[in-house]
């Protein structure tokens, strides 16, 4: 299992008022366990939308995830769209019934019999128990049409019940499968070079490590006064993973040594910044001599101190703070 794909599901995520910051979330675990978040969708509630993206999602990726539509109404639609496109007849839990009966009973009411649509199983998942709200998740191995096993799991859309149900039910099983290689990363941040310099200098380095064993994926981002220059590869040792994650920065600095207005190399004059070194909690070095990370100063090689060249590296994905609301 090397790729995943997530959707969310819910016409107020088309919308202005929602935002969708359960793929963030999901990106960050799914990256950490080994798994390369390919493709995310956002579906509205309509049936023949949701078929069709769900289709496509099967034909290019091991595991998708739908986030949301597991609810009591008309309008959650996730369990029977996955059911039908799957193949896999539905029928009713009594425990879940019982479970989702129990929740309303402690509060003093009784269940609406609507609230039976969310105990209803296709043929062969697993029931994953949602302790924090009435929509349990559900987690399915399937045989998919001759192209292999896929990973289908739904899972509901608010956050506080699709994180912890991801972090204790989810991840055991996908990180079992897996596999040993995980998504390194490393970075570069560029300042006083517009984003065409920058490619212009770097591009014909960095278009050689793509033809590296294991390829080494580049992409340039052109941020609030600066430029990024993000570097992954997928690696199973950590030795392999730090020679190929080392090099490159170290390439692009002789590249970027010149004056950008006179292409004159003598006009340049490295400024080093000795610490202090702020690496990510996670990151890479975490188990490395930290006499190594010391090592790691950030070099600015420009005409003067308004440009410069920054390296962070950490191991797999950070989150962005975001406002879901689904």
């Amino acid at each position: 299992m090397r790729s995943a794909e997530v959707i969310a599901v819910g016409s107020e995520l088309l919308g202005s008022t929602r935002t969708d910051t359960n793929s963030l979330f999901l990106s960050e675990r799914l990256s950490a366990l080994g798994i390369d978040l390919r493709i995310k969708s956002v579906v509205g509630d309509e049936r023949g939308d949701l078929a069709t993206v769900l289709r496509q999602a099967l034909e290019r990726t091991d595991v998708v995830v739908l986030t949301g539509g597991l609810g009591p109404t008309d309008d959650d639609l996730t369990r029977d769209v996955v059911s039908e496109v799957m193949e896999l007849p539905m029928s009713e839990d009594p425990a879940i019934v019982e479970k989702i009966r129990a929740r309303f009973e402690r509060r003093g009411l009784t269940m609406p019999e609507v609230n039976r649509r969310q105990a209803m199983v296709p043929r062969g998942a697993i029931v994953l128990d949602n302790p924090n709200g009435t929509a349990p998740g559900l987690f399915i191995d399937h045989q998919w049409q001759g192209r292999g096993r896929r990973i289908v799991i739904l899972l509901p859309g608010p956050p506080r019940e699709l994180q912890p149900m991801f972090d204790g039910v989810c991840a055991g099983p996908l990180r079992e499968r897996a596999g040993t290689e995980r998504t390194y990363r490393t970075s570069l941040f560029i300042t006083g070079r517009g984003e065409s310099h920058v490619e212009q200098k770097a591009q014909p380095v960095y278009s050689r490590w793509r033809d590296r064993t294991p390829p080494i994926a580049t992409t340039i981002l052109a941020a609030m006064g600066q430029i990024e220059l993000h570097l992954s590869v997928r690696d199973t040792e950590a030795l392999a993973r730090e020679l190929n994650m080392d090099r490159p920065p170290d390439e692009v600095r002789p590249v970027e040594t010149v004056d950008p207005e006179t292409e004159d190399a003598s006009a340049v004059k490295p400024w080093n910044v000795d610490g202090p070194y702020d690496f990510l909690e996670n990151s890479f070095f975490q188990d490395a001599d930290r006499s190594d990370v010391a090592a790691l100063n950030v070099n600015t090689i420009a005409p003067n101190k308004d440009a410069g060249v920054e390296r962070r590296s950490r191991f797999s994905s950070s989150t962005t703070p975001g406002n879901n609301t689904t």
